[in-house]
């Protein structure tokens, strides 16, 4: 077994080659695919942003090819550990779960990235599998009958008694989890 994985791993001596920058580029856009996949069939009950989903897909290939231009060379390592930070401060927090696609995409581009196709795939799959089983199972999903309402309210509303009277009305058990004004 160890073979096959050593057969599709780019030992990290070699010079670039085009052969070998294209089997980066496919492996990532493989990867990029399955994660993409995966992330749509996983939130089947949830809106499903097209955007969100080609990022997952490009992920992985914008990883791949930076590591393949930084190579060993220190310089462009520090340059990209800036532009990595910069990007970091203008985007804003999202879902937990798409945070976590976001890594799964990086990950996947980075073994792609260092020539570990063999393992970068399986690790994909792996992951992939893990995260279908997961959605088919009943772990961690909310009840049916419950829901969460959000609601923007204006600075100078009194929000303790503003919804007392719907909540009580068309509710058996409300709780208010935090408090956004606008």
């Amino acid at each position: 077994m160890t073979e096959f994985f050593n057969y599709f791993t780019q030992t990290s001596g070699e010079s670039m080659t085009a052969t070998a920058m294209a089997l980066t580029l496919l492996c990532s856009l493989v990867s990029g695919l399955l994660i993409g996949l995966t992330y749509e069939k996983t939130n089947k009950n949830e809106l499903i942003q097209r955007n969100f989903i080609l990022t997952l897909l490009m992920l992985p290939l914008v990883m791949s090819a930076i590591i393949l231009f930084v190579g060993s060379n220190v310089a462009r390592a520090f340059s990209l550990a800036g532009t990595v930070s910069i990007i970091r401060f203008r985007s804003a927090p999202g879902d937990p779960k798409e945070i976590g696609y976001i890594f799964f995409s990086v990950a996947a581009g980075l073994c792609a990235g260092i020539g570990m196709f063999g393992y970068g795939l399986a690790f994909v799959v792996i992951v992939c599998l893990i995260m279908l089983l997961i959605e088919k199972s009943p772990f961690g999903k909310q009840h049916e009958h419950m829901r969460m309402l959000k609601i923007t309210i204006p600075e100078d509303l009194n929000y303790h008694d503003a919804f007392a009277e719907p909540f009580q009305k068309f509710t058996e058990k409300q709780s208010l989890y935090a408090v956004k004004t606008a």
